[in-house]
């Protein structure tokens, strides 16, 4: 007769659940932080683009999605940086060069796409780290 299967049993949902949590914390934690990173990159006149700015999260059992997505009919076009009547490079106005520049780059094109770049080595290790340190304090 093997003893101890229910024990095993409840000690491994418990570590699911700590690992769950974590997982969703940190996706949580790195969607704000590609958020503010792509917010003080994005084209900004009048602040509509910067503030439509928003993050959908979807966790389901094996899942955790975040979604970082602005809400302006012209965002795709301000990220692109393409003109689509001319095909030509648009040409960021004095706000947004008045901006500055941070460690992903100038304000301006590809505002989201280069901070996810940029960064998503050192998230994945986030994740991995805190990850590791969940199923360590579970287990204990």
């Amino acid at each position: 007769m093997v003893r101890g299967i229910a024990e095993l049993k409840r000690r491994l949902r418990s570590i699911e659940r700590n690992v769950d949590a974590t997982i969703s914390r940190e996706m949580d934690e790195i969607a704000e932080d590609l958020l503010d990173r792509s917010q003080n990159l994005a084209n900004q006149l009048g602040g509509d683009l910067v503030n439509s700015a928003e993050i959908t999260a979807r966790n389901s059992s094996d899942k955790f999605t975040r979604v970082v997505s602005y809400d302006e009919d012209y965002a795709v076009v301000q990220h692109e940086g393409i003109d689509p009547r001319t095909g030509r490079p648009l040409q960021p106005g004095p706000i947004t060069r008045s901006k500055g520049g941070t460690t992903d780059g100038p304000a301006g094109p590809k505002f989201l796409q280069r901070p996810f770049n940029n960064n998503r080595r050192r998230w994945i290790e986030q994740i991995a780290k805190k990850t590791l340190d969940a199923i360590r304090r579970s287990a204990r």
